[in-house]
């Protein structure tokens, strides 16, 4: 018979299982991974804070089983991410051991008597009433915070990368790149370039390579394959300057200039200081970049090849000029040395005037390199 009962139980479950829909968009459809483990985790969820309920913990067996479930996630991990097994294999493997886990963890029993035990329904039965549908209640909270909290995680940084792997499965092989030195390795102070825009404004090719190296040993950390660091971009232009006026010179509320940086200061920058902010009134806003010579494009190659000796899966790539015939001019005063350090060459194929006969010294580069 249909009755407000039914549809509430029906409702009950719906957000119970809700929870393993979730685990499930997240890994089929995000990352587009067949997670072959939820079965045997979502028990695993189960009997945990079923066990810690019988102990008297009822809402601290809700965080132990979050965290059982997390570390039965970590061993799947692993098997795909250091063993290199592949995602369904690592599943069943999971979910295979996670017979015995449940049983062991419930005392290697097959079920665990719960009359009479205080769960978070009972409680919530105690404050509400029987009147009132508290399991319904507890279900919807629980499953829609949860809900909340994905939705939040994923617009984090870590959750748009999560996000992008699995759009991309190949985006775990990686190029680390910097457009610039961190404003703390530059000499002007600014990632925007120097207040010359065609001096160098790298301050230490050494310690820029170690920050590029420690950059690197992250990533692969979080279990990106990291193929190539790049550690330059259109360095041989003078394209990187940072102006000497400063945000906080335009005070003129009439100004054109003081309206678009207090529109966007007002938006983003509100607990910034004007009188560190270089600003131009040119078309062109200032951009991240840095001018470096090939003197010191040589210099940092060389550090940086001393700083990955001991990672055999990174090499080192260059220069990741302008335009062709600004990476054959680099290239060519290239020693052989450092030639030899590097691994992979970069170029824009930004067009230009004369960009047949740069194309041709471009291959006989590329011929020279074989």
């Amino acid at each position: 018979m249909f009755t407000a009962a039914t549809v509430f139980s029906a409702l009950e479950l719906g957000f119970i299982y809700a929870l393993v829909a979730m685990a499930l968009f997240l890994s089929f459809r995000i990352l587009n991974i067949a997670d072959m483990s939820t079965d045997g985790t979502f028990t695993l969820g189960c009997a945990v804070s079923a066990t810690a309920a019988v102990s008297g913990h009822p809402v601290l067996g809700l965080f132990l089983a979050i965290a059982a479930g997390a570390a039965s996630g970590f061993v799947t991990a692993t098997l795909q991410t250091r063993l290199g097994v592949p995602s369904i294999l690592a599943g069943i493997i999971t979910n295979t051991g996670l017979y015995t886990v449940n049983l062991a963890v419930m005392g290697f029993s097959s079920n665990v008597p719960m009359l009479k035990t205080q769960t978070i329904f009972t409680m919530a039965q105690a404050l509400f009433g029987d009147v009132f549908p508290y399991k319904l209640l507890v279900a919807a909270v629980i499953t829609v915070v949860v809900c909340l909290l994905l939705i939040l995680f994923l617009g984090t940084r870590m959750g748009l990368s999560i996000r992008a792997t699995g759009d991309n499965p190949d985006i775990t092989d990686v190029e680390a790149f910097a457009n610039s030195a961190p404003w703390f390795l530059t000499n002007s102070g600014y990632a925007t370039g120097g207040y010359n825009s065609g001096s160098n404004n790298l301050a230490n090719p050494e310690k820029f390579a170690q920050y590029m190296t420690k950059n690197v040993e992250h990533l692969e950390s979080l279990g990106a394959n990291v193929d190539t660091v790049e550690p330059f971009n259109e360095s041989e232009t003078s394209y990187w300057g940072t102006p000497g006026d400063m945000a906080s010179k335009y005070t003129d509320e009439s100004d054109d200039n003081t309206k678009l940086i207090n529109n966007y200061w007002d938006k983003y920058y509100s607990d910034k200081d004007k009188s560190v902010t270089p600003y131009s009134n040119a078309l062109k806003k200032p951009q991240e970049g840095m001018h470096v010579s090939n003197a010191q494009q040589q210099q940092t190659i060389t550090a940086l090849a001393e700083a990955l000796k001991d990672n055999d899966d990174t090499i080192i790539a260059a220069t990741d000029a302008t335009n062709s015939a600004d990476f054959v001019k680099s290239y060519n005063q290239y020693p052989q040395a450092i030639k030899d350090l590097i691994g992979q060459y970069n170029v824009h194929a930004t067009p230009t005037a004369t960009r047949c006969s740069r194309a041709i010294s471009l291959r006989q580069t590329a011929r020279s390199c074989r």
